[in-house]
């Protein structure tokens, strides 16, 4: 069944992605399978609530998730019935010339790139990097398995920088906006490997609640009467702001304290 597969799945998966030299695996017949110089590209997209519901709690503290950069969006964006209809015709043309470039560029990448191994171009980008990393703060509790990769994936970000631009040696700019990436990426985290207890929960559905907005309390209680109560909503957004997630304003409004990523 569906469990059972994915359980299985699982594991040879975060072996992939390990990219080690060689990995072996077992055939259902019994013989040996074994792959050499794995190269594995894995992109997909899914909600933050099928992560948060489906997955188990292993896949987030036994290392499956922290092999992925995840890249979650902030907020929900506006909702537009008719895309096409809803600016001038000039614009629409325009965002889809700019989309084309896009995607050309992207193949264009991708059959004239650079090849063979992307080093670093000197030892001041080293030390840059060196830097960047000996100084990374650990971290605790649910990010602690993607923190602990920071290394491989702004690396990888870097390398994947300089390929795009047809360079085959990895500058401190490139490492520089990898960290920015990566820093972004990570933030957003804190969204998406919500803790899987209940407070967990009703705390990440607080913040999506409010989004972008500016909500009375009058409002969340409102919006969230199914999930909790008047008093339990309370005491989630005075946590919420004691950790600098939210803030309440003058007028007694609740709404997302904006971060500045450096």
């Amino acid at each position: 069944d569906e469990l059972a597969l994915r359980d299985l799945i699982k594991p040879y998966i975060t072996n992939l992605l390990d990219y080690e030299d060689e990995i072996s695996l077992k055939t259902l017949k019994g013989g040996l399978s074994v792959v050499r110089n794995p190269a594995v590209a894995i992109i997909g997209g899914s909600t933050v609530e099928w992560l948060q519901d489906q997955l188990p709690d292993s896949a987030s503290t036994g290392g499956f998730l922290a092999r992925f950069l995840i890249i979650a969006e902030e907020y929900k964006a506006r909702r537009v019935a008719l895309p096409g209809m809803s600016m001038e015709p000039k614009k629409w043309n325009e965002l889809a010339a700019q989309r084309a470039r896009a995607f050309n560029g992207f193949s264009n990448i991708i059959e004239s790139g650079p090849t063979g191994s992307i080093r670093l171009e000197d030892y001041g980008v080293a030390d840059f990097f060196t830097n960047w990393y000996t100084n990374l703060r650990p971290a605790v509790g649910y990010l602690a398995p993607f923190v602990e990769r920071a290394r491989e994936f702004v690396l990888r970000l870097a390398m994947l920088l300089a390929i795009s631009c047809r360079r085959t040696q990895i500058s401190t700019e490139d490492v520089s906006v990898a960290i920015a990436l990566y820093e972004i990426a990570t933030e957003r985290l804190k969204s998406v490997v919500v803790p899987m207890t209940a407070d967990g929960r009703l705390l990440a559905a607080v913040l999506k609640t409010i989004g972008r907005e500016e909500l009375t309390f009058e409002q969340l209680y409102d919006a969230m009467g199914t999930l909790a109560t008047a008093p339990r909503i309370d005491v989630l957004v005075d946590s919420l702001r004691r950790s600098g997630r939210l803030e309440i304003t003058n007028d007694r409004q609740v709404r997302c304290r904006k971060r500045k990523i450096l």
